[in-house]
């Protein structure tokens, strides 16, 4: 077995000794560890031997499922959804109001919500908004060709009215 040498609270390299003895003479996770065959001194956590003594504690790896606003950070957030806001104003402006307030409304939580750590109700904001921006942009299709087939018949009626 190896012998290790460690630097102590004081700063002073202490050593060789065996890997048993480690934490008894205040040996952390964090402590510098160094053994012949190392390239540099590492903290004791990260040398191999040492896994029994000092076990690695890794975080479990993201997923969305589990994201909640209580365990959110920046660096495990996934990037912010696309918020279909230029969608839901169009969707406003140009084809159905009713439907493009509410596309609106939903386009304009997503940014809120992420920021929360909300990562699923950002994402469920993002798609109510494109869903409702969709139907908007559908239903004033339906609206403007229903209008233009009446417009059509209703002077096709008036030219024949006036030829019969």
């Amino acid at each position: 077995m190896n012998k290790f040498y460690y630097i102590d609270s004081n700063g002073t390299q202490q050593g060789p000794i065996d890997a048993d003895k480690l934490i008894s003479n205040g040996v952390t996770a964090e402590t510098s560890i160094w053994t012949e065959g190392m390239t540099d001194w590492m903290p004791a956590r990260k040398v191999p031997e040492l896994n029994e003594y000092f076990p690695s504690s890794t975080p479990p790896p993201f997923t969305p499922q589990t994201q909640s606003a209580s365990n959110a950070s920046p660096e495990n957030m996934p990037a912010k959804p696309d918020n279909n806001l230029v969608w839901a104003i169009l969707c406003l402006v140009m084809c159905c109001q009713p439907f493009g307030i509410i596309a609106l409304v939903k386009a304009c939580e997503v940014d809120s919500l992420y920021n929360k750590g909300d990562y699923q109700a950002a994402v469920k904001s993002a798609e109510e908004a494109k869903k409702w921006s969709m139907w908007g942009a559908i239903s004033g299709i339906v609206f403007v060709v229903l209008y233009l087939m009446l417009y059509f018949f209703c002077g096709l009626a008036a030219f024949l009215a006036d030829k019969f």
